[in-house]
């Protein structure tokens, strides 16, 4: 997983494009220009090599990281650059889907528009797998499912999903991207 960003609005579709093209491009440097610039409430890079804190480069919502996730994986972007210690711009965390997760410490903020975006690189589609969630009582939950099709579900238990059918891929990691209204 890689470059978890949330939007307190819905970006719009070129918006979205400009995303992709920053990511497929390699450039590191300008996603997380355009991610600030684009006004995301929290941005997680996972550029971590260890450790239990999801730096949020907004600064206002570090995340915990549980269970035995894998650092320093290749990231979405171009070659990885060790920028300190504990931080190498351009990788991702890998999550094994077990009990691995990260908790990001955005989420009552979060009300009506939102846009959540993040990438992934699955190993396999043997299983759901929920990319990102707010709140454990279901107001959303964005899944990757064994079809390789990205579900927003919303609601009491999930009652109202839409599909995502266009999920877009660089070659290397695939970008899901949800936006809903609330």
């Amino acid at each position: 997983m890689d470059e978890v960003a949330v939007y307190d609005r819905a970006l719009s579709s070129a918006d979205v494009a400009a995303h992709f093209a920053e990511i497929a491009d390699g450039d590191h440097e300008g996603y997380g220009s355009l991610v600030a610039g684009d006004g995301a409430r929290g941005h997680w890079r996972m550029d971590e090599n260890e450790g239990d804190v999801a730096l949020d480069e907004t600064g206002s919502f570090p995340g915990q990281y549980r269970g035995t996730p894998t650092f320093a994986q290749p990231g979405a972007t171009a070659t990885a650059v060790v920028a300190q210690p504990e931080v190498t711009l351009g990788q991702s965390v890998g999550f094994s889907g077990d009990d691995d997760v990260v908790v990001p410490g955005v989420g009552s903020e979060l009300a009506g528009d939102s846009t959540w975006e993040v990438w992934v690189k699955p190993e396999d589609f043997d299983q759901r797998r929920v990319l990102l969630g707010k709140a454990y009582g279901g107001e959303g939950v964005l899944t990757l499912e064994t079809t390789g099709r990205v579900y927003f579900f919303q609601g009491s238990a999930g009652a109202n999903r839409a599909p995502f059918d266009v999920v877009r891929s660089n070659g290397t990691c695939v970008r899901a991207s949800g936006t809903t209204w609330w």
